[in-house]
């Protein structure tokens, strides 16, 4: 390895902690505004906003040919790439608004909801607004200046917190949800041109190269949509608005623990994968490292969830939403298997194989469709659950087995770096289990925040303890504890200084 390699592992790992770390803020900004309007909307609300979504998202995906991800991937990339980009989203979103607004009444509809109308409208405008975003922030991840990019994110969240919630306690239904949406990305927009000094211009100079990287990431995207929001569409049709309301919200809260590492991890990684992708083997080094530490940090918080889904559902979301708990705790375990897919996206990306990651993601929806209706069908949205599971996993195996094809992934080297987070995650489990078999559960809401708060308590620490002690007997090797150090120390010690002025200075 290098010593410019070896800079860019730290570096990345730097970003990766940065990042990590920033966005637990930003999900603890929407837990907070997830459990204020779980108590002052219903379920019928979500459902309403997640059909509107799931409809939006499907027009979304349908066009995301990953301008953005080419920007990153081609590390020569100048300002025609850029200004093409930027042309080719304003065009993309004005005609995804457009499909909106003509589609809106046949939507209400299909769904037999006239609300849906008014709600996809909304929706347009939002699609229309974003589009004119900065397409020079997409170099806070391109040069890893996560910290400029986590603060631009947060703004926007605060400004949806903030109309949000205040909407929810003046009109109490779903219009609270849509319009702070929209403010969210009012505010966003010209935020994205104060955070960076590029300014785009009209042009399609480069339309070739873009299409000719993003074709495959575009119907990737597609496929990838199709493999997460198809259950909503299946519920909505069999059981429901209210449920898929339920379902909704019940899959925000279990899958915290994957959608706010594994995620951010990947839009870490990815520029420091697209940096090495000429070196195979140092590229498989660093994801052993990478998903070592994101099972460090995942495994045992997903556990958690599962094994304190009452306390859970009771302190975030209310009494209410008891109806929710059996299917926090079965989503908790498809959060499980969503972490230990690693990021392989990432490194297929990377080395330009976006074709294959197609062909992957097709297979996988190929397994989940029938199984997903014939599920549904069967036990209502625990059925969705199971069936999301078992085409994750079956993806899990494409994953690592396409990995070990293309970067010479070991699954055994991978086994003996991630064994003392498994067995430390089952320590904590049953200390959890046997925890709540013993200490029922309280009747006032103080006395379960307090009694959920020493559990959270009591999960960590004895996960970390059973992992340190179990590192020791191993001899200290150089592994994950000593990452997960470092990622600590790292959160203390990294700060943007030199963001300010490095953002914009190549325009």
């Amino acid at each position: 390895m290098t010593d410019k390699q070896g800079r860019l592992g730290r570096r990345m790992a730097r970003a990766g902690a940065l990042f990590v770390t920033k966005r637990f803020l930003l999900r603890s900004l929407d837990l907070l505004s997830t459990a204020i309007l779980a108590r002052l909307l219903v379920p019928d609300d979500f459902g309403l906003i997640a059909i509107a979504m799931m409809i939006f998202g499907f027009l979304d995906a349908m066009g995301r040919f990953g301008f953005n991800l080419a920007l990153i991937q081609n590390q020569e990339a100048g300002r025609a790439h850029y200004d093409t980009a930027w042309t080719l989203t304003v065009l993309r979103n004005c005609l995804t608004a457009a499909i909106l607004i003509l589609g809106a009444p046949m939507a209400a509809s299909f769904f037999k909801d006239a609300r849906l109308e008014d709600v996809v409208y909304v929706l347009a405008v939002i699609a229309l607004v974003r589009g004119f975003e900065n397409v020079g922030i997409v170099d806070f991840r391109k040069h890893l200046w996560i910290g400029r990019e986590i603060k631009f994110q947060i703004l926007g969240k605060l400004g949806f917190l903030v109309v949000t919630v205040t909407l929810a306690f003046v009109l109490q239904n779903y219009w609270a949800l849509i319009f702070g949406l929209l403010a969210q990305h009012l505010l966003l927009v010209p935020l994205s041109y104060l955070f960076h000094h590029y300014r785009p211009h009209w042009s399609l100079a480069e339309w070739r190269n873009l299409f000719r990287f993003s074709g495959w990431v575009a119907v990737n995207s597609v496929i990838a949509f199709l493999n997460r929001g198809s259950d909503v569409f299946v519920i909505s049709k069999v059981s429901g608005i209210d449920v898929v309301g339920l379902y909704s919200v019940s899959r925000r809260v279990a899958t915290l623990a994957s959608t706010e590492i594994v995620q951010p991890a990947a839009r870490a990684l990815f520029p420091g994968f697209s940096k090495v992708a000429s070196d195979r083997t140092l590229m498989a080094g660093m994801y052993v490292d990478a998903i070592s530490l994101l099972i460090f940090v995942g495994a045992p918080a997903a556990v958690a969830i599962a094994c304190l889904a009452d306390l859970f559902v009771r302190v975030l979301l209310g009494d209410r939403w008891l109806a929710a708990i059996p299917l926090v705790e079965l989503l908790a375990l498809y959060g499980i298997l969503r972490i230990n897919l690693g990021n392989a996206a990432s490194v297929l990306l990377a080395l330009g194989k976006a074709k294959i990651l197609t062909f992957m993601s097709l297979a996988q929806f190929a397994v989940f469709l029938p199984l997903l209706v014939w599920a549904v069908f069967s036990a209502g949205p625990y059925g969705a659950v199971w069936a999301l599971i078992g085409s994750t996993s079956f993806r899990l195996v494409l994953n690592f087995s396409m990995l070990i094809r293309t970067i010479g992934l070991s699954l055994r080297q991978l086994a003996a770096r991630l064994w003392r987070s498994a067995a430390s995650t089952a320590v904590m489990a049953g200390i959890l289990l046997i925890g709540r078999h013993y200490w029922p559960q309280e009747d006032t809401f103080l006395l379960t925040l307090m009694q959920f708060g020493v559990f959270l308590g009591l999960g960590g620490l004895s996960y970390l303890a059973t992992h340190f002690a179990l590192w020791a007997l191993c001899g200290f090797p150089s592994e994950v504890e000593r990452h997960a150090i470092r990622f600590l120390r790292d959160v203390i010690t990294i700060s943007s200084v030199g963001e300010e002025d490095a953002a914009g200075a190549k325009w």
